[in-house]
C-alpha cells in the first residue's frame, strides 16, 4: 500500500469514529466514557464537539489528498490529527476508569496516533 492510500485509510476512519460519536453519541461513548457521562448535557456535547473534530480532520485531509496537495501540507493534516488522537488517549487514561472498553478506546486512540506518525514519516522518505 502507498503512503497516499494508509493516509486515505486512516482519514475514512476517523471520519467514521466521528459520525459515530455525532450520531449515536450515547451508544459510542457510553463504553469510552462512561454510561454517566452520556446522560448528562455537557458530556454529549463534549462528546460531540470530538466527533465534530474528527469527521472535519478527516475531510480536510481527504479533501488535500483529492487536491493533489503537496507533502507538507498533507503532513500538517497528519500532526493535527495525531495531536488529537495523542490528547484522546491521555485524557482517556487520566480519567482513571480502567473498563475493556475504555482500554479499548485508549489503545484505539494512540494506534491512530502511531499511524498518524509512520504515515508523516513515509511522506518524508518519499
Amino acid at each position: 500500500m502507498d503512503t497516499r492510500t494508509g493516509i486515505a485509510l486512516l482519514s475514512a476512519g476517523r471520519i467514521a469514529v466521528g459520525a459515530a460519536l455525532l450520531g449515536a453519541t450515547r451508544q459510542t461513548a457510553s463504553g469510552w466514557l462512561g454510561r454517566a457521562t452520556t446522560t448528562i448535557p455537557g458530556g454529549r456535547v463534549a462528546v460531540r464537539a470530538v466527533g465534530g473534530r474528527d469527521v472535519g480532520l478527516g475531510a480536510g485531509t481527504l479533501s488535500a489528498l483529492a487536491a493533489d496537495a503537496s507533502d507538507e501540507e498533507l503532513t500538517r493534516w497528519l500532526v493535527v490529527g495525531t495531536v488529537g488522537d495523542v490528547v484522546d488517549g491521555l485524557a482517556t487514561l487520566a480519567s482513571g476508569r480502567r473498563s475493556p472498553a475504555t482500554m479499548a478506546s485508549t489503545v484505539l486512540a494512540f494506534g491512530a496516533a502511531a499511524v498518524g506518525v509512520a504515515l508523516a514519516v513515509a511522506l518524508a522518505r518519499d
